[in-house]
């Protein structure tokens, strides 16, 4: 009796057999992997490599999920894995534009002008007629979270930045509980001031303040001398004690609140010390930079 022997099949890689097809058939997996990177930069060099705290811990997320999609044996399981480190990578990713005056508007009011202040979340909108010296602004301060703070806004008639604060003419906005905040007008003698309400020596109209999603606006019409065609301001915030302003905080970004605004043209110039300032953004995208480059190299070596 003659008994066929069956050969048993040759073991074989089921992933070779079964390779999925990647949706992408002209791109290799590696070239694919480099492209998500490229993306990332370009995304980060757009947005000035402006970054909060969370994007080391964030960054390595990102890195870790592109690694995961590009393992050929999960490239097709996996590409909610894409979405997901874009979501990530764009909630690390902060624009320094993400907030301007650009994009703020107001019901019934248009402005010629406006200006992203350097210093403490602040934006300007103006609107000068040099010849009646008019002068229409609305002063945006963010960040303002709770009613137990005060705002201002001031020029100094003096045109001195050092110091700038002794002799300011200052529009005074403190948030209330419930309705609008109380605004006035408040002449600044000291720095030991609490901002006492009094008349100040621009005639003002049209005063008015509003608190919505953590920001103050001031609103107001100035009358400057005829002619003029530049100013000091200076601006703050600070807390309060009852309903009594106190001191500002003394870090550097309230000593820098000021600078010398040219109404015609748009362009300032500011106190010296936030030349100490830019140098410090400086040095920190340049930080962010190599970060990301280091990041990118383990990410490629992994």
């Amino acid at each position: 009796m003659h008994i066929k022997q069956t050969q048993l099949p040759k073991p074989t890689n089921s992933y070779l057999i079964n390779k999925p097809t990647p949706p992408f058939p002209s791109l290799s997996i590696h070239r694919l992997h480099y492209l998500l990177q490229l993306k990332a930069v370009v995304c980060i060099t757009r947005n000035n490599f402006s970054f909060n705290s969370q994007y080391p811990v964030g960054a390595i997320f990102v890195v870790y999920q592109l690694r995961q999609i590009t393992r050929p044996d999960m490239f097709m399981g996996n590409m909610w894995r894409l979405v997901l480190a874009l979501c990530v990578l764009s909630s690390v990713v902060v624009t320094s534009s993400a907030q301007t005056c650009r994009n703020q508007t107001f019901s019934n009011r248009l402005f010629a002008t406006c200006r992203d202040l350097p210093q403490l979340t602040a934006y300007l909108h103006w609107t000068y007629e040099q010849a009646s010296g008019k002068l229409e602004i609305a002063f945006v301060h963010a960040g303002i979270s709770s009613t137990n703070r005060w705002v201002a806004w001031a020029i100094n008639p003096r045109n001195t930045l050092d110091p700038a604060m002794i002799g300011a003419q200052a529009l005074v906005a403190i948030p209330q509980s419930s309705g609008s905040p109380r605004v006035y007008t408040s002449s600044i003698a000291s720095t030991s001031t609490q901002l006492e309400e009094g008349a100040i020596s621009y005639p003002v109209s049209g005063l008015g303040a509003t608190f919505e999603n953590n920001q103050v606006t001031i609103f107001a019409t100035v009358t400057l001398p005829n002619d003029t065609s530049s100013i000091v301001h200076v601006w703050q915030d600070g807390p309060l004690s009852g309903t009594t302003p106190q001191e500002h905080s003394h870090e550097t970004s309230h000593q820098n609140s000021k600078e010398t605004l040219d109404l015609l043209s748009g362009s300032s110039t500011q106190a010296s010390g936030n030349s100490r300032q830019r140098r410090r953004n400086v040095s920190i995208k340049h930080q962010s930079l190599l970060m990301f480059s280091i990041i990118s190299y383990m990410a490629s070596h992994l």
